[in-house]
């Protein structure tokens, strides 16, 4: 009598397992916050790389291809590739699919220009798919009549979803 107290709920649980639809396993979002520097620019593509804090801490890569840069506040031109790389647990690649950059402030007096990124991920080696939202800042000073971009910064979060409880190749 004993044994039939954890034998029947255990199996049970077992069936149970065995008759949920494929979507009960549905992926989980990983969200870190990322911190990150430009570290090369051209009127087309921006490369970075700095760190991610919180599910899947570690380093961070990203080339991002886009149209030219509009020059109004507002305007947004669309992301047109490029690739990412999260050097976390596991090694996270992929590419960007789409998403947009839009020029938020662009100081006539020669203050830091700011944009917001937002960027699709997808053909990643787990399986699932992301997206990134970091605000990147033009550092600019004034240097004689001419106003100099010295360096960049972004900001802001990275949220990747993984198939399944833990992801393909999860520990």
């Amino acid at each position: 009598m004993r044994i039939l107290r954890w034998i029947v709920p255990t199996l049970v649980a077992v069936a149970a397992l065995l008759l949920v639809p494929g979507w009960a396993f549905a992926s989980t979002v990983s969200t870190d916050q990322v911190n990150g520097l430009e570290y090369s620019a051209t009127s087309t593509v921006g490369k970075f790389a700095g760190t991610a804090t919180g599910d899947l801490p570690g380093a961070f890569t990203a080339t991002v291809a886009h149209a030219p840069l509009d020059p109004r506040p507002g305007m947004s031109v669309p992301i047109t590739g490029g690739s990412f790389t999260l050097y976390s647990r596991r090694i996270i690649t992929g590419s960007f699919s789409g998403g947009a950059v839009t020029l938020l402030a662009s100081p006539s007096n020669c203050r830091d220009e700011t944009y917001e990124v937002t960027g699709t991920l997808n053909g990643l080696n787990t399986g699932g798919s992301g997206d990134v939202t970091v605000i990147l800042t033009h550092l600019r000073r004034q240097l004689g009549a001419q106003c100099l971009t010295y360096g960049a910064r972004v900001a802001g979060s990275l949220n990747i979803a993984l198939p399944g409880p833990d992801g393909p190749g999860s520990p």
